[in-house]
C-alpha cells in the first residue's frame, strides 16, 4: 500500500504523472489491466439454462455475463443481453 509521501519512479516502469499536480494532499497507485472473461464458463442454451456434461437441461439452473462460456461477446452487452434473457425465462418458468 502506498504511503503519503511515496512517489512513482520511472526508473521501476511505472508511468509518470500526466500533468502536474499543483497542490497536495493527493493519492496515487500503480494499475495493470488484467484478464477478466472467461470464454470457457457455463455451456448454456439459447434460454440461457445451464447444460450438464451429458448435455441435458439442469432445471432451475440459468447462467449469464462472466459465468457464461462460449461467447466472442464481452463486457456490458454480454451481461445485459443474456441477464434479460436468463430473467425473462426463469420467470417464465417459475410462472408455469
Amino acid at each position: 500500500m502506498a504511503k503519503k509521501n511515496d512517489t512513482f519512479s520511472p526508473s521501476r516502469g511505472e508511468p509518470g504523472p500526466m500533468y502536474k499536480i499543483q497542490k497536495p494532499q493527493f493519492y496515487a497507485a500503480a494499475s495493470t489491466p488484467i484478464l477478466h472473461d472467461t470464454l470457457s464458463g457455463l455451456k448454456i442454451n439459447t434460454k440461457c439454462q445451464v447444460i450438464d456434461r451429458n448435455n441435458q437441461v439442469i432445471p432451475g439452473l440459468y447462467a449469464c455475463g462472466e459465468s457464461a462460456g462460449g461467447f466472442a461477446l464481452h463486457g456490458l452487452p454480454r451481461v445485459t443481453v443474456f441477464g434479460r434473457i436468463a430473467s425473462r425465462e426463469a420467470a417464465s418458468a417459475n410462472a408455469s
